[in-house]
């Protein structure tokens, strides 16, 4: 029920209660009492639908607001998503190249390794070469050497009837210089090989 409405019955019966006979000052009195109360109420209740509107306002404002955060919220967890799911995406591509980087740099790394020890057998071959050849060269100048002082003792020396052990060193040399030679031969294949590599 309305709060004017019940103040409305209780003037009435205040009234009725007072009778005819009450005194026109006592009626006046309780006529005031009930039309102060009358505006308290009046006032009291326009003061609580002011409020009832503002919460109304508030509440329909936060309403909005809430549903305007509740899409932005949506939107940025949908761009979140897709950004995460993008990151994954690109993590998982990185990672495989790494892998396959990985991969190539080991097969890179035993044929750097396999490079380096035929570069060093070939190093060893070349110095082996280069003793052989220094050998053949100091044979050479002695042999000039003994030609432009050609004496007796040369001429029965170079023929050594006894032991032949000069024969035999050239010999030997010569062997195993042309044994390391057919290795050191660089075919048209490892040609091709060496050009591939790099």
């Amino acid at each position: 029920m309305d709060i004017t409405f019940k103040l409305g019955i209780l003037l009435l019966c205040l009234l009725l209660s007072v009778g005819a006979k009450a005194d026109q000052k006592a009626l006046e009195n309780a006529l005031a009492k009930a039309q102060y109360m009358l505006r308290q109420v009046s006032a009291e209740k326009a003061q609580l639908q002011k409020d009832i509107d503002s919460l109304t306002k508030e509440v329909t404002q936060l309403k909005k607001n809430s549903e305007k955060q509740l899409v932005k919220s949506e939107k940025n967890t949908k761009a979140v998503a897709e950004k995460f799911s993008k990151l994954s995406e690109m993590y998982e591509e990185l990672y495989n190249r790494h892998v396959d980087l990985a991969k190539e740099n080991r097969q890179q790394v035993m044929q750097r390794n396999e490079l380096s020890e035929k570069l060093q057998s070939l190093a060893d071959k070349h110095d082996l070469c280069i003793a052989n050849n220094q050998q053949l060269y100091d044979m050479n100048e002695d042999l000039a050497a003994k030609f432009k002082k050609k004496g007796i003792f040369d001429i029965i020396k170079r023929h050594e009837p006894f032991t032949g052990i000069a024969k035999v060193q050239m010999e030997n040399l010569l062997e195993g210089y042309a044994y390391d030679r057919e290795g050191l031969l660089i075919t048209e294949d490892y040609g091709k090989e060496a050009l591939a590599s790099q």
